[in-house]
């Protein structure tokens, strides 16, 4: 009972030596003033968790200050707005002094061009750059079809004339033929026979006999038996058969000649009938003008974007101005005794300090509390082991 009464009040003599040291009390005498130190410290109100979580969101504010006041750069000149501005008025004045005088007369020629040879609708100054490309490519475009229509054309007028000619050179041959056949001496009958069986042959085309119907039954062909007995007619009939035949094709080819030529004769010309040239003449002239006006209007949209940056970097430096003060209000800092340049710096700092000293606070109320608790349960063991009144340290240490 002796061990474990003495191992008690070496733990508690222990504890409460740690918890003077720690918080800085005598050496001598002191056992009281720990315990009411500890347990005054325990009443004192515990730092508020809603503390902390407002010191962190204005930590977020000045750290978006930070990236806000980054992205904008150096700060602007007070005069920077009304520096842009006035460039954007002088590009604007010189982009209408061009619209007055050589623009409002290039957006007609554009759009006559456009209207009355491209088949393209209407378009404005501020379209101008797409409006003359789109009449560029669409030119391009009919330009190329136009030729291609032009070849085809010549192609066509080559054929006819080619097929005039061809004609010609068949009837001239069908009339000597003809001559030639008129000159050979033959029998009227027979020549009559001939004439028919001539042109009976190049009907032939199996053994059923185009004149009758019939059937051939002799030996051979149709077409062999006509031709032996052509042969068989005359020592004349020969040259006259060839003659007929070689008559028949000219006028069989002559008949196709001619239906062609009436064919490609009644085609419209593939090609319309527009100066091109023309066409292409005006529109690379206005390239120019075109490039011009592209230019000045460029130079006033680049102008006006650069006096809207002004214009929304000033609203957001405002912006941070005001959440400096926000932020300094909260932080009973007035914002007078904070550095120009880049005050946000300074008050992250003294937030930083205020959030470790509120961590710093609640760890050593936790730490104390622990103490406390760790005497308290020491005294209750020497209570249920002694069972009598404790000596002079423990009773000294006892919670009151």
């Amino acid at each position: 009972m002796d061990a474990e009464v003495d191992d008690a009040e070496r733990a508690l003599r222990e504890t409460a030596n740690e918890a003077r040291a720690l918080l800085g009390l005598p050496d001598e005498g002191a056992h009281d003033a720990i315990v009411e130190h500890l347990r005054s410290r325990s009443r004192t109100e515990a730092p508020k968790e809603e503390e902390l979580t407002h010191l962190e969101g204005l930590r977020a504010v000045l750290h978006s200050v930070s990236n806000m006041r980054a992205e904008l750069g150096d700060q602007r000149a007070a005069t920077q707005i009304e520096v842009e501005a006035a460039r954007a008025a002088d590009a604007a004045n010189l982009y209408e002094r061009w619209v007055g005088d050589e623009g409002s007369v290039l957006i007609d020629r554009l759009n006559e061009v456009r209207t009355e040879h491209l088949g393209l609708p209407e378009v404005g100054l501020p379209q101008l750059v797409d409006g003359y490309s789109e009449a560029r490519e669409t030119l391009s475009t009919m330009q190329r079809a136009h030729q291609a229509a032009s070849v085809a054309d010549r192609e066509r007028a080559d054929r006819v004339r080619v097929l005039d000619e061809q004609i010609r050179d068949l009837d001239a041959t069908i009339r000597a033929l003809e001559a030639e056949a008129q000159a050979i001496d033959v029998p009227t009958d027979v020549r009559i026979v001939i004439e028919l069986l001539g042109a009976i042959l190049p009907q032939v085309a199996d053994n059923i006999c185009p004149v009758c119907d019939q059937e051939f039954i002799g030996v051979g062909a149709l077409s062999d038996h006509i031709r032996r007995k052509l042969r068989s007619l005359s020592d004349r009939s020969k040259d006259l058969v060839r003659i007929e035949s070689a008559v028949a094709s000219a006028k069989e080819t002559r008949l196709a000649a001619v239906r062609e030529a009436v064919l490609q004769k009644s085609l419209p010309p593939a090609a319309d009938n527009v100066d091109f040239d023309r066409i292409v003449r005006i529109t690379n002239g206005m390239e120019g003008a075109v490039e011009r006006g592209a230019r000045l209007r460029f130079e006033v949209d680049q102008a006006q974007l650069k006096e809207a940056d002004a214009r929304s970097g000033d609203a957001q430096y405002r912006v941070i101005d005001q959440r400096i003060a926000d932020v300094a209000e909260a932080l009973d800092r007035p914002r007078a005794a904070l550095p120009l340049a880049e005050p946000e710096a300074t008050l992250l700092e003294l937030v930083e300090e205020r959030i470790q000293s509120h961590r710093y606070r609640e760890t050593q109320r936790r730490w104390e509390r622990g103490v406390l608790d760790s005497v308290q349960e020491t005294n209750g063991r020497l209570r249920s082991v002694t069972q009598h009144p404790v000596g002079p340290v423990v009773q000294s240490l006892r919670p009151h």
